[in-house]
């Protein structure tokens, strides 16, 4: 009996199937690293889009905004029915 040819054959077919589990591997790190790479500089160039458009509209703001109305009081108490009179310390 022969097992030259058989270990051949048998070393041959699963080098290929270990060759093609690394290029499809391959291939599915370029496809990967290429949309990961794309979507990152995307979500970047749309942030400096609109921090350029926030710093606009911080800049102009000012000209043009009337500051009419009331003033704004943060976490202050609506004391519409009750007059809190504050004792001198």
């Amino acid at each position: 009996m022969d097992l030259l040819p058989h270990l051949s054959h048998r070393y041959l077919t699963s080098w290929l199937r270990w060759e093609a589990k690394s290029i499809v591997g391959v291939v599915m790190f370029l496809v990967i690293a290429i949309l990961g790479h794309t979507l990152n500089f995307g979500i970047n160039a749309l942030g400096a889009f609109v921090h350029s458009c926030r710093l606009q509209y911080v800049e102009f703001f000012g000209k043009f905004y009337e500051g009419e109305g009331r003033a704004f009081e943060p976490l202050s108490r609506d004391t519409k029915y009750i007059n809190i009179i504050k004792e001198a310390k």
